[in-house]
């Protein structure tokens, strides 16, 4: 057995030249077969071709012939070459760590606390290809979001997926929480970079009820004036929606039935209407009994609500206290039982 080392990654080949019959193995430093070879090519002689990281490795041979006395020639040739190499850096181009379990605001995987009415938080991150060689991005999707807060995070703009050598590419995570508290996450991006993929770290964000109420002021679609502001000391829904949804129109029954049982008692709806057909918005809303004012802006998932809060998917219900704090962001399970406690003195 002959022992070498591979200052760096190449191509390496072994292989001989000789009379009789041999067979080759590729060991690595442990004593593990990595590959073998026999008769290469229908002769008599072996040879390996193999792409090889630094490190030590070892060559056996193997003679068939334990009568021969003559010479044979071993062979070892190797080509240096480049390897896919990833890098990620976060805010201020300060570096985040493959598997970091730690999150830290000087690289944005600690994202900026935020009012959950509010709740929209960003982070870019930085992606460089660190060699010469093209770096590819294999997820599906490229970036992923996984952990029991996942849902708070989302990607907002991907990656390329193909990095030349030296070359980078950026994406950004959108936090945007559903309810209070501090939440966490994993970032994982696999690669063809065996070193590192997948490249994973932990992202982490803190989110605060609001006191005081955001903003929410409109001409509504039957052209009543609309200021959340005014509606203080009732409970109120804020309701993202669009006729085009299932969803939404299953939950239709429920929301005109707590509006009939609670409204006398302060309960008020604010319809944010994502649909794009002013007619059918107000066909629906008529034959429904749907009575609350609507925004309708035409722009559907760009509706200046939608984006000014960050609303991804809908249905998406938010139920105000009289104080102007939301209570919950998904108020579709027992809309009804939600009003009534909140009412109850």
């Amino acid at each position: 057995m002959f022992r070498f080392t591979v200052p760096a990654a190449a191509n390496v080949t072994l292989s001989t030249t000789s009379p009789i019959d041999t067979y080759g193995y590729l060991y690595d430093s442990t004593g593990a077969v990595i590959t073998s070879d026999d008769d290469s090519n229908g002769n008599l002689n072996f040879r390996i071709n193999r792409t090889l990281q630094s490190g030590t490795y070892y060559m056996g041979v193997k003679a068939y012939n334990d009568q021969f006395t003559g010479a044979y020639v071993l062979s070892l040739a190797s080509t240096p070459i480049s390897l896919p190499a990833m890098a990620l850096a976060g805010a201020g181009g300060n570096a985040v760590a493959n598997g970091s379990a730690t999150t830290s605001t000087a690289n944005g995987t600690a994202f900026a606390n935020v009012a959950v009415l509010n709740g929209i938080s960003n982070s870019t991150f930085t992606v460089r290809s660190t060699s010469a060689a093209t770096l590819n991005l294999t997820g599906s999707p490229v970036v992923q979001i996984s952990g029991t807060n996942a849902a708070y995070f989302r990607v907002l703009t991907l990656p390329a997926s193909s990095i030349s050598g030296g070359s980078s590419t950026s994406f950004t995570i959108q936090y945007a929480p559903v309810l209070p508290g501090t939440h966490s996450a994993t970032v994982s991006i696999a690669s063809n970079d065996a070193s590192t993929s997948p490249y994973h770290f932990a992202i982490s964000a803190t989110s605060t009820f609001v006191v005081e109420m955001p903003v929410i002021q409109f001409t509504a679609v039957d052209g009543r004036v609309v200021n959340l502001a005014s509606l203080r000391g009732k409970v109120v829904l804020i309701d993202f929606w669009a006729t085009w949804c299932g969803p939404c129109m299953g939950e239709v029954p429920n929301v005109v039935n707590a509006y009939k049982t609670y409204h006398a008692k302060g309960f008020e709806i604010i319809g944010i209407s994502l649909d794009t057909n002013k007619a059918a918005l107000q066909s629906v809303t008529a034959a429904n009994g749907m009575v609350w004012p609507q925004y309708f802006d035409g722009k559907g998932w760009q509706n200046a609500f939608a984006t000014k809060f960050g609303i991804n998917a809908i249905p998406t219900m938010w139920l105000i206290d009289q104080q102007g704090r939301v209570v919950t962001k998904n108020a579709r399970t027992d809309l009804a039982g939600q009003v009534a406690k909140l009412l109850t003195p």
